[in-house]
């Protein structure tokens, strides 16, 4: 097998250098690497001269000194990068470089992926218990039915992109900003102390997560292990597009963060919702659905889902109301209460009874106070209903299927228009679904879309002449009209 024999050159190797009498003298060494180079038989003709032989011998140690020393600052590189990202010795890692052809990112999948104790085991201490390793072949027989979760040990090569995992970090408890932007296609936490590594154009980044002390929000590190050069950013894109344009021969610009760091792998994004299932049981249920459900993208709430959903709302009130939970009267537990309600989560639970209280079917109960969602409804539903790995594949073959977020036409009064009402400024006509512009004035989304795209008076409102765009319009749900009531003005 290539691997024995790999650790048999290895240990001759080893009891050459052990054996080997040492040198007395550097004259002596460059007396024997000069006896130990062989010249070509041209040398050996009357034509040339023992003084341009020696030159000519000269000149071949120089070339060879200078290979063998970039060959090692090579060797030492690969190590470090390997130091870096698993518990290894050196002698390890340089014999673990030896079996995978000096490279360095094979060494690191075998140390992660399956068989890796056994691979470990060749490297313990030395190579002396490899072989027998090789020929017993243990290995654990029910590596295939441990869930893949339970068996991942990091450093850790995700599948589907080249970013290696060394550290999963911790759940950071705090505000929205340690979850992943709203309109991305992959909701996840952002895990605090997470650290990674991948090589673009031969060169090696470590990539890590720590808190921004002054705003305690993530700030994402790439750092370039080639040059020490530090690269920091607000979002995982920032630091990468700041390496795209800072070194020279780069094509492009443009660049996915979220690729790079790892957290578009579907296995990654397993770990890091198990983490949030581990850490904080009523967040997990406010974001996701529970194991094996299916995620529910329809508002129509049928009339079981909203019965149930009401007596558990009153079970957890009761429950408050007798002093049992009193860490709940600041912040009720909709993700709890989404856990006893299939394919729901918790701020779908939140949102349809904030619907209900404010169209008057129901009145706020104690204890389960009309509060704003933590999260963005509609891009949420987006994002957990799409899957996004499917939406990318769709966009590069071209496929035009129709997501089941999408919404449905509304025939009749909009039920989650938290105005019925009122009458929009312009066409003085019942809204379906009223925007507001940050100078308070209130009109139908479509009213607003039709005037700021119209020629005569693109991007300008109406009300104040002043320049406006639609991405300034908000539009008014359950959610957000607590938050607007009051700037609100009369046209």
């Amino acid at each position: 097998m290539k691997i024995k024999r790999v650790l048999r050159t290895t240990k001759a190797r080893r009891n050459q250098i052990s054996s080997a009498p040492p040198s007395s003298s550097p004259q002596q060494q460059q007396q024997q690497q000069q006896e130990s180079v062989v010249l070509p038989q041209f040398l050996d003709g009357p034509d040339v001269t023992e003084e341009q032989k020696q030159l000519i011998l000269k000149r071949v140690l120089e070339v060879r000194s200078k290979y063998n020393a970039f060959v090692e600052k090579d060797v030492c590189q690969k190590v470090k990068t390997i130091l870096f990202a698993s518990d290894l010795t050196e002698d390890e890692a340089r014999l673990a470089l030896s079996i995978c052809n000096d490279n360095e990112q094979d060494v690191l999948n075998r140390l992660s992926g399956k068989g890796a104790q056994k691979f470990r085991n060749m490297l313990k201490p030395a190579s002396r218990d490899a072989a027998e390793c090789i020929e017993s072949g243990s290995e654990d027989e029910d590596s295939d039915h441990v869930d893949p979760l339970e068996n991942i040990t990091f450093p850790y090569r995700l599948p589907s992109t080249p970013t290696t995992i060394i550290s999963l970090g911790s759940y950071h408890k705090s505000t929205a900003a340690w979850w992943s932007n709203p309109g991305s296609l992959y909701h996840h936490p952002i895990p605090i102390n997470y650290k990674a590594m991948r090589v673009e154009k031969n060169r090696s980044f470590i990539m890590s997560i720590d808190e921004d002390p002054e705003t305690g929000n993530p700030r994402f590190i790439v750092t370039d292990q080639t040059t020490n050069a530090t690269f920091v950013g607000n979002t995982p894109t920032k630091p990468w597009t700041t390496i795209c344009i800072s070194y020279k021969g780069s094509r492009t610009t443009r660049i996915s963060g979220p690729l790079y760091f790892g957290f578009s792998d579907p296995t990654l994004q397993r770990l890091l919702t198990k983490m949030v299932q581990d850490s904080d049981i009523n967040e997990y249920y406010y974001r996701f659905v529970g194991d094996g459900e299916i995620f529910c993208a329809d508002k129509d709430w049928k009339d079981e889902e909203r019965q149930l959903l009401l007596s558990e709302i009153s079970r957890r009130c009761d429950s408050i109301a007798a002093g049992d939970n009193m860490e709940e009267v600041d912040n009720f537990p909709f993700g709890l209460v989404a856990r006893n309600i299939p394919n729901r989560t918790g701020f779908q639970c939140q949102f349809e009874y904030n619907r209900l209280v404010m169209v008057g079917q129901i009145s706020e109960r104690d204890g389960c106070p009309v509060q704003p969602l933590r999260v963005n409804y509609d891009k949420l539903v987006k994002s957990l209903a799409s899957n996004g790995q499917m939406k990318r594949a769709r966009k590069f073959s071209g496929q035009n299927q129709v997501d089941s977020w999408v919404k449905k036409p509304i025939s009749g009064p909009n039920p989650w228009n938290p105005l019925p009402d009122m009458k929009d400024a312009i066409t003085l006509e019942p809204m379906n679904e009223p925007a507001i512009s940050p100078d308070g004035y209130v009109c139908d989304y479509q009213t607003w879309t039709r005037i700021l795209r119209s020629p005569e008076s693109k991007d300008t409102c109406p009300f104040t002449k002043k320049s406006l765009s639609r991405r300034q319009l908000v539009k008014l749900t359950f959610d957000n009209i607590a938050e607007h009531v009051d700037k609100i003005r009369e046209s």
